[in-house]
């Protein structure tokens, strides 16, 4: 639209190569489950590019500028990623090992371009429909939901590759227990997250943004869901790209695509003048109906595929989890709880998490090895003594 978004295309371009370049390296360590070598570059990336849009924002040097902060970030990010990548060996390229990994990557890369256009197409009839205010407000709850998906991508990141390992050495049965076992901990932690963002949603956008953003408050009562069925369809995808199956998270993602883009242009605009259509004007609200109903769509076809090729029917433990994560949900609104500071919304968020591990630990769903491994997991002593130890090791 002007020079300036010209010279900020360039800047960008420059940040992908770099990021493409590291993606190599970063990978690598993801195979390897050398998740600190994998982790730590990207801290550094956030750590570096934050700093600089703080500075950047304070004295006000311009949008050019901003951009600029992820080209620094990212210097930072393949700096790192180059310092840990040292040593590792090299192999000379072979035609059959192309080959082997085009028949791999061309249908990521399809699902890759499908899911881009998937999560950013909603914003776009909003702003086309609607206006920037309420792409803003969209926006703004959107990113409060998804956070959660970062959890379980990092899961994502382990099981991949021990998938992949099981799946070279033909062990099917260790490939439903730790499907059944990571969906069991993924929909433990997640529903209780989910329905107190669902039930707190008020507070929630009064204390964690403002009230200009009170008109998407249905939204933030709906897309949490988005969230719920993209963490519990993580084990099922990453179950299916191990055993070398990509394809079928292509058509996952189209199917995703092709629902999601349809049900966005019924619901959110009120009409389409040009052919004298009258739509369902929902805005939003429509957007975040939209984003839910496609991705049910994509668990139910990853959970067919799966039962299709290895006999894994899911684990009916989520269903406890669901139970109590209804009831507490019930209870906290039905006792109205008054929050109208932080430390109130965080009293009223640990209440919640309290009363969903109570009730599955009274049905004997939340155990002492449970509490023990989520101990274990968020120590902060083993955590670095694991960091330190990774980047101590040889390769």
């Amino acid at each position: 639209e002007s020079p300036l978004h010209e010279q900020a295309v360039y800047v960008m371009l420059a940040y992908f190569v770099l990021l493409t370049l590291a993606q190599s390296m970063i990978v690598t360590f993801d195979a390897r489950k050398e998740i600190a070598k994998s982790q730590l570059p990207y801290f550094a990336y956030n750590f570096v590019r934050i700093i600089a849009t703080i500075f950047v924002a304070f004295y006000g040097f311009g949008v050019l500028a901003l951009a600029y902060t992820y080209l620094l970030g990212e210097v930072f990010h393949f700096m790192l990623a180059l310092l840990f990548f040292r040593g590792y060996p090299v192999g000379r390229p072979s035609l059959p090992l192309f080959k082997e990994y085009v028949s791999f990557a061309v249908p990521m890369a399809i699902a890759t371009a499908s899911w881009l256009i998937m999560t950013n197409i909603d914003k776009v009839f909003i702003q086309l429909f609607w206006g920037a205010e309420q792409v803003g407000q969209y926006f703004a709850v959107f990113n409060l939901s998804r956070f959660i998906i970062l959890f379980a991508s990092s899961v994502s990141l382990l099981l991949l590759p021990t998938f992949s390992e099981h799946h070279a050495k033909n062990n099917v049965g260790e490939i439903k227990r730790l499907v059944l076992q990571s969906e069991r901990y993924i929909s433990m932690i997640v529903f209780p997250i989910i329905v107190t963002m669902i039930v707190l949603a008020n507070p929630i956008i009064n204390i964690l943004l403002s009230g200009k953003y009170f008109p998407a408050l249905s939204v933030l009562q709906i897309l949490p869901l988005f969230v719920l069925i993209e963490v519990l369809s993580r084990p099922y995808d990453s179950q299916l790209q191990g055993m070398n199956m990509p394809k079928i998270a292509r058509n996952r993602v189209l199917l995703m695509m092709g629902i999601n883009v349809a049900l966005n242009l019924v619901l959110i605009p009120r009409d389409i003048q040009s052919i004298g259509l009258s739509l369902a004007g929902m805005g939003m609200e429509g957007a975040a109906i939209a984003t839910v109903v496609s991705y049910f769509a994509g668990l139910v076809y990853l959970r067919i595929q799966a039962w299709r090729l290895t006999g894994i029917t899911g684990n009916p433990r989520v269903l406890f989890h669901a139970a109590a994560a209804a009831l507490t949900g019930f209870l906290v609104w039905y006792m109205n709880i008054a929050i109208g500071r932080w430390y109130e919304l965080l009293f009223a968020a640990l209440f919640s998490f309290g009363v969903y591990f109570l009730l599955l630990f009274l049905v004997r769903e939340f155990k002492k090895e449970d509490f023990d491994l989520f101990a274990d997991t968020i120590n902060p002593k083993k955590m670095m003594t694991y960091i330190k130890e990774e980047l101590r090791s040889k390769k």
